[in-house]
């Protein structure tokens, strides 16, 4: 299956025990915005993961590669959604007043979003500034969200590999001054 949008979004390249992958999003006029799979090895046919008649984006996969974070409009606004990578295409709703930006920790037993809230018809959502945290168990159920801490990251750029730092691109409304160091090299040896 060829791209069928004019634009695809790489969300996720990831590693399963067969082998590298690389998640994207499609958009079609029938089916908006898909989420599909292209392995990185072999023939790289790609594979659909999720295609409804709603905008499914930002599909990450757990680092074992059995599980599916992402994000749907199916209830008429972003909400984060939890399922099996390959085989059941049974899923479960994860954030609880919308959500966005789904990241695993590095082990898979515990996902983030930021939270988001309604602020315009239609389902249109902000961030609304809290980083939530799911604990996931072996089975892929997910927990109750927890809010972890207020944040106003730019976008959707956060990562934590353990769960305990975080690295935010935080956005600021002061311009901070930049300073370059020209002669750096004579102040290692000090």
């Amino acid at each position: 299956m060829a791209p069928t949008g004019p634009v695809q979004f790489v969300s996720d390249w990831a590693r399963s025990p067969e082998g590298d992958f690389v998640i994207y999003q499609d958009y079609t006029p029938q089916t908006l915005n898909d989420l599909m799979l292209v392995p990185m090895s072999g023939e790289h046919t790609p594979q659909v993961l999720v295609q409804t008649a709603f905008n499914d984006t930002d599909g990450v996969a757990s680092s074992d590669g059995k599980w599916l974070a992402y994000v749907s409009t199916e209830s008429g606004r972003n909400e984060v959604y939890l399922r099996a990578l390959r085989g059941s295409k049974e899923r479960q709703l994860v954030s609880t007043g919308g959500g966005v930006s789904p990241r695993w920790r590095r082990d898979g037993r515990e996902l983030y979003y930021l939270a988001t809230a309604s602020t315009m018809p239609f389902g249109a959502t902000v961030p609304d500034g809290r980083l939530m945290a799911v604990s996931v168990s072996v089975d892929g159920r997910a927990g109750v969200p927890t809010p972890l801490f207020s944040v106003h990251a730019r976008g959707s750029q956060y990562d934590t590999k353990d769960g305990q730092r975080f690295l935010i691109n935080v956005a600021s409304s002061a311009s901070l001054p930049i300073t370059v160091d020209t002669n750096w090299k004579a102040r290692l040896s000090r």
